[in-house]
């Protein structure tokens, strides 16, 4: 498993109009049950993660994504933890209601 240890805390981007921030918070590992599907032959999967160790397992970007186009402020959260928890929402919400941008969650789902 390849360490990450040099992740900016924020890169920026262009496209168009509009300006893309990910807004690093580091790295975590992840086992390979919680990353790619029951039944897909190792050969494949590992094809898509080249980075994993010898037990299939990677570490993942915890990142956030903000979105500026036009008069519009956008954050993604791209998190891998139960978005409907309430706890990991609020201070999102928080912010939001104080800058006036849209939110949204685009989580993966990270089984027990």
């Amino acid at each position: 498993m390849a360490e990450n240890s040099a992740v900016p805390p924020v890169t920026t981007r262009s496209i168009g109009s509009a300006v893309i921030h990910v807004l690093s918070e580091g790295v975590s590992p992840a086992a390979h049950g919680h990353i790619h599907s029951p039944g897909v032959p190792e050969d494949e999967w590992r094809l898509a993660m080249p980075d994993a160790d010898a037990e299939g397992n990677v570490l993942l970007g915890m990142n956030v994504i903000h979105i500026a186009v036009g008069g519009a402020s956008i954050l993604v959260d791209t998190g891998v933890d139960d978005p409907t928890m309430e706890a990991s929402r609020a201070s999102i919400f928080e912010a939001a209601a104080r800058t006036g941008a849209l939110v949204v969650f685009a989580h993966a789902p990270f089984p027990a």
